[in-house]
């Protein structure tokens, strides 16, 4: 058990609000995304960490990134939906992608292209705001996840692999997993942590090659981030967070709430001295030392 660290509840699980998939944290505000467009498309905006207030949504559609860049404010999710703001989350411009997939996650390039990807493969990019261009990822499997690391850009794949473009093309990097892949950090040692489906965690020097890591849990891992103070926590299924503080070889359970039971946590982010963690129907719960 990782002693100093638990995970407390902020703001309880509401029915009317939808799980709560991604934060966006900036000096003066945090943002929380998720829902569904059966139940509770959600936008919960904060000033100190502690209240949260619904937004209204672009659309009443669910939500699955959302990324603060200057003064705009980006969110993607489904059908195809992305979509920026410049007053906080209080009004919206639908930006046109060409699809109808789910959209899954959002990131800056090194060129300050905003990169999005979603199902069947789809990747685009926009370099104005205004439009996308798509980018071929030589796949039709889910990309859940994108990131950019240096001069590249890395997908994560439902098939478990990673894409890696580059200078106009694309490489694909095998994880250790065929299963879905949906989180990904780079440590302060210069490794890649991978985790994904049916507790899946994997090591990479380079991005090149990678040792799965045993964590004795199965069930879906979600998220994963780095801590101000270098340790490393997945955050999944079954109320599950897990720490490392060796560079993701060895992997120990923080101590939870009673009250936060066995929810789905979905996000985490890091936040101060610990974290932030979003669950189920706006679950908001957060990570940090004992009090």
């Amino acid at each position: 058990m990782t002693d100093d660290l638990e995970l407390t509840v902020l703001q309880p699980a509401q029915d009317e609000r939808g799980y709560l998939g991604a934060f966006a944290i900036t000096d003066s505000a945090i943002y929380a995304v998720g829902g569904l467009s059966s139940a509770a498309a959600t936008l919960l905006v904060s000033t100190d960490g502690r209240q949260f207030a619904s937004r209204t949504t672009p659309r009443e559609l669910g939500l699955r990134d959302v990324r603060a860049i200057g003064d705009a404010l980006w969110v993607c999710g489904e059908y195809g939906q992305l979509a920026v703001s410049r007053d906080r989350g209080e009004t919206w411009r639908l930006v046109p992608t060409g699809t109808t997939e789910c959209l899954f996650g959002l990131a800056i390039a090194a060129d300050d292209a905003l990169w999005v990807v979603g199902d069947r493969g789809f990747a685009a990019r926009s370099i104005n705001g205004d439009q996308t261009e798509r980018v071929d990822s030589q796949t039709d499997a889910r990309l859940s996840a994108v990131f950019a690391l240096r001069d590249e850009m890395l997908g994560l794949g439902g098939d478990g692999g990673i894409r890696r473009w580059r200078g106009g093309t694309v490489s694909i990097a095998a994880s250790g997993s065929s299963k879905p892949l949906t989180g990904f950090v780079r440590t302060r040692d210069d490794t890649w942590v991978v985790v994904g489906d049916a507790g899946f965690v994997s090591r990479s020097p380079d991005g090149a090659w990678f040792t799965v890591v045993k964590t004795e849990v199965a069930c879906d891992f979600e998220a994963v981030a780095m801590l101000a103070d270098g340790r490393i926590v997945i955050v999944g299924d079954r109320g599950t967070v897990l720490v490392s503080a060796d560079d993701g070889r060895h992997w120990t359970p923080a101590a939870i709430a009673p009250e936060l039971g066995d929810a789905h946590l979905w996000s985490i982010a890091s936040y101060r001295d610990g974290a932030l963690v979003g669950g189920d129907r706006g679950l908001v719960a957060r990570l940090g030392p004992r009090t």
